[in-house]
């Protein structure tokens, strides 16, 4: 295995054993919990379907987002990077909905983290090597083995405990445990 591909390999394993701190900890209520008026999270259409709140003009300021956001963000850039790579066309946004509840989302992660280990285990260095082609793919694949992967899932961890350790519920249990030895 060439260095540049052992490399990804190993970013990637350590970016997703850092997730296994904080996803396994997540319940419905935490990932929907919002932390302050006008979050960005994920609501629930007539049909029972997750969709996640959008603009296609940034907001700013960025308004702050629930993890339930977070853990669709990761589901749809995923599963377009997924796509990507099979040489396949990705899902259109608006058609990439949260699973509707925490172990929902988390199974859906960790199939993506699988396939994507897949795809890692059967780079060589060749894949690395980019012929000039058009330039939204040759960027995309670049950015997808370089940077983004890391970028969504790695930003995303501390978000994801940080929100946790926000909400009233997980602070009081905190000090009870702290208190209690």
């Amino acid at each position: 295995m060439s260095p540049r591909v052992e490399m990804l390999r190993w970013q990637f394993d350590l970016t997703w054993r850092l997730a296994g701190y904080h996803i396994p900890l997540l319940t419905d209520d935490a990932c929907l919990w919002e932390p302050a008026p006008g979050s960005w999270t994920v609501r629930r259409d007539a049909n029972g379907i997750w969709h996640a709140d959008w603009s296609d003009k940034e907001p700013d300021p960025a308004p702050p987002v629930t993890i339930s956001w977070l853990m669709w963000q990761m589901i749809w850039w995923w599963s377009s990077a997924r796509a990507v790579l099979r040489d396949k066309t990705p899902a259109a946004r608006e058609k990439v909905v949260w699973p509707g509840s925490a172990d929902g989302a988390k199974r859906e992660l960790d199939t993506l983290a699988k396939d994507w280990s897949e795809i890692l285990s059967r780079l060589g260095e060749s894949d690395l090597t980019f012929d000039p082609g058009p330039a939204e793919r040759v960027c995309t694949q670049r950015g997808i083995f370089g940077e983004h992967i890391p970028q969504r899932v790695g930003n995303g961890l501390p978000v994801l405990g940080v929100e946790r350790l926000l909400m009233p519920k997980y602070v009081n249990q905190w000090l009870l445990d702290r208190e209690h030895g």
